[in-house]
């Protein structure tokens, strides 16, 4: 069973989504807003082709296309994360945004977690540094198995 919607994490997502774009000068449009939406009410990472199916019930030619263009521009607004190990997207939770970010993916469930560490970050952007490179932004994906999947395997 599907863990219950949070509403309040919906809502706040929305609003953070709103203010971020206000302050970039960007649109939310619907289509941005109920893919994000859909992201948030999720609780977890979700696939482009989940999306298209969960929104076809509303939105009647809705192409690969379009949705991948919509995810594009909601991680470039740092308001969702792609997960490339397991070809997802995962609404943001923390308010970095700009910052280097870790991403622990379940190898078993693929539960994804967000973490935002800016002494990480720091450490990462120092050694970035003495190679002559500056650290602009990004994400490192951790495989792991969660403890619900360990209790399970005891």
């Amino acid at each position: 069973m599907a863990p219950a919607v949070c509403e309040d994490c919906v809502r706040s997502g929305l609003e953070l989504a709103e203010r971020i774009c206000l302050e970039r000068k960007m649109r939310l449009t619907p289509l941005r807003r109920q893919v994000l939406t859909c992201l948030l009410e999720e609780q977890g990472p979700v696939k482009a082709y989940d999306l298209i199916e969960k929104l076809s019930h509303t939105r009647k030619r809705l192409t690969p296309a379009t949705i991948y263009r919509t995810l594009d521009f909601l991680v470039e607004c740092g308001l969702v994360h792609k997960i490339a190990s397991i070809n997802s997207y995962l609404p943001c939770t923390c308010e970095h945004h700009d910052n280097s970010l870790l991403l622990f993916v379940c190898s078993r469930c693929k539960k994804a977690q967000e973490m935002d560490d800016p002494e990480l970050y720091g450490a990462l952007q120092k050694r970035f540094q003495e190679l002559g490179m500056n650290l602009e932004k990004g994400s490192i994906e951790m495989q792991g198995i969660c403890h619900a999947c360990a209790r399970e395997n005891g």
